[in-house]
């Protein structure tokens, strides 16, 4: 019994065996006669380095990341390929693309440009180069802050580097 709202979070158990003979089946809990169920059959795999499928794992999630700043974007190599496209997200849209095509090695080092604007709503996508339909993105949201002054570099500019003032 779930609310009647369109959507329904499902972390998929790892219980479940793979397969592609997959539906859904929603019916209502007040008329039984009320149900649907997928058009089509869909496919669950294992996620892992060592199964078929891409994993995103940094960033997945609640990361706070700073404009001008390096960070490593990690992700399990799955059957992607050898190359791979990287591109962050914010609010589910393309934002900028990181890299049109980058070895498919799990690890990719990113300065986050101060062009990227503050945001709460961003995730990475990773896809395979050759296989499209073999993607993922971070489960959850990560945030980009900017880059605080850098107050050092205040001081010197206020009083000199020699110590005198201006």
């Amino acid at each position: 019994s779930t609310k009647n709202d369109g959507k329904h979070p499902w972390k998929i158990p790892s219980t479940v065996k793979t397969g592609s003979k997959y539906k859904i089946k929603i019916t209502s809990s007040t008329k039984k006669t009320v149900t649907d169920s997928s058009d089509s059959n869909f496919t669950i795999t294992k996620a892992g380095g060592g199964g078929s499928s891409l994993k995103v794992s940094t960033p997945n999630g609640g990361e706070s990341w700073t404009t001008g700043k390096s960070y490593d974007l990690k992700w399990s190599k799955g059957d992607a390929g050898s190359k791979v496209k990287i591109e962050l997200l914010k609010s589910g849209k393309k934002s900028l693309t990181i890299s049109k095509k980058t070895k498919n090695d799990g690890k990719h080092p990113w300065k986050i440009p101060s062009t990227v604007k503050t945001g709460s709503k961003y995730k990475i996508k990773i896809t395979s180069s050759t296989k499209k339909t073999i993607t993922d993105s971070s489960d959850s949201n990560f945030t980009i802050t900017k880059a605080a002054a850098d107050t050092c570099t205040m001081y010197a500019l206020v009083f000199g580097l020699d110590g005198s003032s201006h």
